[in-house]
């Protein structure tokens, strides 16, 4: 049997002890859907590219923890999604760090500001 249809579960068990050609065949099934996913949540090519890149890199390591009792595909786009999660969080963490010094006071209600 090839790995083009080689059974889901047999390439994550050999893409999870090293099997580069298990590997790549795995990101050749699933590397469409998951741009099509991160796509949707983000909608910036430049940054689908990273998170896309992101997403298998969480993936690889995790593959001795996916027990087969869903589908691949739900397993990568839930990975997909925390990273979405992670970089929407880093983004309002960059953003609110870029604030001008004294924002917050110049934000405050008249009668409340600090001098």
């Amino acid at each position: 049997m090839d790995a083009t249809t080689e059974p889901e579960t047999t390439l994550v068990t050999a893409a999870a002890r090293g099997d580069r050609a298990a590997g790549a065949t795995l990101v050749e099934r699933h590397e469409r859907g998951l741009w099509v996913f991160l796509a949707r949540l983000v909608g910036q090519p430049h940054v689908v590219e990273e998170l896309f890149q992101e997403t298998w890199a969480r993936v690889w390591p995790a593959l001795g923890a996916f027990e087969g009792r869903s589908r691949f595909r739900s397993f990568l786009l839930r990975v997909a999604h925390h990273v979405v999660l992670d970089w929407r969080a880093r983004r309002t963490t960059t953003s609110a760090a870029d604030e001008p010094a004294g924002a917050e006071a110049a934000d405050a209600p008249i009668g409340r500001r600090e001098t």
